[in-house]
């Protein structure tokens, strides 16, 4: 079924471009700390990753907005974020706060992807939705494998074009949900 529509295929194309960010995040967190002479304390770097996964427990607040506000908007705005966060990552190692902070908003980022996902899902394809999600949710297998990769290059060390380029990716999405998704 959404194998053959064109809609299936939009949303399965901003998904793959949008999780790439979080997955790079979620990747490589750790050791861009470990390089910082500022962030490297172990216990530290452990605390910012056990506090990351509370954020990744509020991901049911992207859902609710869906409430009050339309798809276009709560994604259009996660993806915003995304691309604010990617371009000044440079700014996080500044202090611990700052790099806590933008670790733990790209934790909560990423885990809002996959409530959106589903729901404009249910939004387009109703009872059938579940079934088009089993097939739909190939793309964080294909966007892990895009990481995997980058993370075998050369970009793997230079985290702050990483994440740079990773948040970049998320204007294909934002552009294709203000043009031709609808």
């Amino acid at each position: 079924m959404c194998l053959k529509d064109e809609m299936g295929w939009i949303v399965y194309v901003m998904a793959f471009f949008s999780i790439i960010y979080g997955m790079t995040s979620s990747d490589i967190q750790k050791t861009f700390a470990i390089s910082r002479p500022n962030l490297n304390h172990e216990t530290y770097i452990t605390e910012i990753e056990s506090i990351s996964c509370l954020f990744q427990g509020l991901r049911g607040v992207w859902s609710a907005l869906l409430d009050y506000f339309s798809y276009k908007k709560v994604y259009g705005v996660l993806l915003v974020m995304q691309v604010i966060l990617g371009l000044t990552f440079y700014f996080s190692d500044q202090s611990l706060y700052t790099y806590a902070l933008w670790v733990w908003l790209s934790s909560w980022l990423e885990s809002g992807q996959y409530m959106l996902v589903p729901n404009i899902l249910k939004i387009i394809y109703g009872k059938h939705a579940t079934v088009v999600y089993g097939v739909l949710f190939t793309y964080t297998g294909f966007s892990s494998t895009v990481v995997l990769i980058l993370l075998r290059t050369s970009l793997a060390t230079q985290y702050l074009y990483l994440w740079g380029c990773t948040g970049l990716l998320s204007c294909i999405s934002l552009v294709m949900l203000f043009t031709i998704f609808n």
